[in-house]
């Protein structure tokens, strides 16, 4: 667990590094105009988005330093991070199957909750759901495999 820790941190660490030069960047004072009515809407349209990653950054630091805190907590955290810094997320595994159906599972679920209104809480209830009984299985059963 130590060493899930550290990398974790380690990761953490170039996530902060690359959103504080993300975030610069995008409220530069090169970037915004001298129109001061149009720079103050151009930050008003800027600092809704950053703020809701600046408090996905600061949930996923306390996910990280408490890492005995059960449940997906970190994984549904950096998901949604991810998604909203335009990150692409590659899961492999020597055969692609059980990675990718928990990989699919979490973001079919994540799209529940951000889209479609399920409540936060029942996320792990939603991905068990759909690893048991989503398209996975019926592919499984439809080309004799076993998938559990």
């Amino acid at each position: 667990m130590e060493w899930e820790t550290q990398l974790n941190s380690q990761a953490f660490t170039v996530l902060q590094d690359y959103y504080r030069s993300m975030r610069s960047f995008l409220l530069g004072k090169s970037r915004l105009t001298e129109d001061n009515d149009a720079r103050v809407l151009a930050i008003a349209q800027i600092n809704r988005p950053l703020n809701a990653i600046d408090s996905l950054v600061r949930q996923l630091d306390v996910a990280i330093r408490n890492p005995y805190k059960p449940g997906v907590g970190q994984l549904a955290i950096a998901s949604e991070l991810a998604m909203r810094l335009g990150a692409l997320r590659i899961n492999v595994c020597n055969t692609g199957c059980y990675r990718s159906q928990l990989s699919c599972s979490l973001s079919q679920a994540m799209t529940l909750t951000r889209c479609h209104g399920l409540p936060p809480r029942l996320l792990r209830t939603a991905v068990n759901t759909i690893r048991k009984d989503g398209s996975l299985v019926y592919v499984a059963k439809k080309n004799n495999l076993d998938v559990q």
